[in-house]
């Protein structure tokens, strides 16, 4: 069982509690370096890792060749890892996003369902000066910790509060206890996640997914502290994970966002070179989402090729059913698809055009 002094009770989960976990230290009081990042990710490759998760990312989005994070995730995708990294927390302005690799999964955060609020008779009594009242426009879906009972109230609220004191010379307030309610509008994307779109290539669709980065658990054994956490680096079970595209798709992309053989040589680590036979499009990576930029003047049609893996039944059949935006219209083919029994994997054409 968990809580917060009594608040919030319940047990605590993990997604996978016979996972090991192998630790790797890249950042130090002045910052996180590149040679640490890059050494960590040679390290967790070498060690025979399963997944990669770094919640490290920097203030603008780099170059996918001047971002450790993009070329450690990239070396460990040759392997078959999976890299996992926090999108930011630059948001919520647009094309925040600092990790924004295709080849990694970017995760922004999302609030939980439940809130914390003050609730308690009307009355206003003599009370000591135990507590305070903050007031303050920032956002208001962010928990913070205060060494005294306060109330952090915003803009308006704070007001109201400021009049009466002045209206008054003997202002009297009561800090009550919090109480757990049900936020029934969760989850949504906290408003400091860092939001899309990719600054480098606008169709690469990110963040991929969001996940719980408010009021969340870390746990820690009691017979250490935080900071002196030994992991087991021997290798995890294999999780299953099937990559759709490969160290060749995404050099393949690389040389279509117009880089050169041998700047893709330092990402790639062999003799990789790019031609015009070799080039790529974001639009052909074997990815779940899709993505076109374009704008009001422009009139666009974009075919998108994927090759799915049947993972259901042999005798399933699949439906494709869409909800297109006004403006904007979508067909897939085929519309339903049937694996025959000696058929895994097959290949769907989807059009997307503007009205």
């Amino acid at each position: 069982m968990a809580s917060l002094y009594g608040l919030a009770m319940g047990t605590a989960r993990g997604g996978v509690p016979s996972a090991r976990i192998a630790v790797y230290k890249v950042c130090w009081s002045d910052g996180c370096w590149d040679a640490d990042i890059l050494a960590a990710f040679d390290d967790a490759i070498a060690d025979g890792v399963d997944i990669i998760s770094i919640s490290v990312g920097v203030s603008t989005p780099h170059d996918y060749f001047n971002d450790s994070i993009a070329i450690g995730a990239f070396h460990a995708m040759k392997y078959g890892i999976l890299t996992s990294n926090s999108g930011g927390n630059g948001g919520p302005g647009l094309a925040t996003i600092s990790n924004i690799s295709p080849w990694s999964l970017s995760v922004a955060a999302s609030t939980i369902d439940r809130k914390f609020f003050y609730e308690g008779p009307t009355r206003k009594q003599q009370g000591l000066r135990v507590g305070a009242v903050m007031q303050d426009g920032g956002a208001k879906d962010v928990a913070y910790s205060f060494p005294l009972p306060l109330s952090y109230l915003g803009t308006g609220e704070g007001s109201h509060i400021l009049s009466y004191m002045n209206s008054t010379s003997n202002a009297t307030a009561t800090i009550y206890k919090s109480n757990e309610v049900n936020d029934t509008s969760a989850p949504y994307v906290v408003s400091f996640s860092s939001r899309g779109p990719n600054a480098f290539t606008p169709d690469a669709l990110k963040p991929d997914i969001a996940a719980p980065g408010v009021d969340i658990l870390a746990a820690w054994s009691p017979l250490s502290s935080v900071t002196q956490i030994e992991g087991d680096n021997r290798m995890a079970i294999n999780p299953g994970l099937v990559y759709d595209a490969g160290p060749i798709d995404y050099m393949k992309f690389l040389c279509g966002q117009g880089y050169n053989s041998s700047v893709l040589r330092m990402i790639s680590g062999d003799n990789s070179s790019c031609s015009e036979a070799f080039n790529g499009t974001v639009w052909d990576l074997n990815s779940p989402s899709f993505a076109l930029s374009t704008s009001r003047s422009e009139v666009n049609s974009r075919v998108f090729n994927r090759v799915v893996t049947n993972v259901g039944s042999p005798t399933s059949i699949y439906k494709s059913n869409v909800t297109a935006p006004p403006g904007l219209k979508i067909q897939v083919n085929p519309p339903f698809y049937h694996f025959p029994p000696w058929v895994k994997i097959s290949l769907l054409h989807s059009q997307l055009k503007e009205r």
